[in-house]
């Protein structure tokens, strides 16, 4: 968990492109963007995943994090 909340904080600093998998029961899902806004409490992210989309995950132990080595602004300005 501690390498996950490692890969979000620098997500979120560094304006950097972040890969989430979301493991559920029946399908994987897979998700990249850049995180925009940090829920320590509720332990969620918003993910911006385009120009004007986004989504909000929860951050559990159903959840895998790796950052990928795009440039430090990347595609679509969040």
């Amino acid at each position: 968990m501690e390498l996950i909340e490692q890969a979000l904080a620098e997500s979120f600093h560094e304006h950097r492109a972040l890969t989430v998998r979301l493991f559920d029961e029946y399908e994987d899902t897979e998700l990249t963007g850049i995180v925009v806004l940090i829920h320590t409490f509720r332990r969620e992210i918003k993910l911006s995943i385009s120009e004007v989309g986004w989504q909000w995950i929860k951050i559990d132990e159903n959840c895998f994090c790796s950052l990928n080595l795009f440039s430090k602004r990347t595609m679509w300005p969040y």
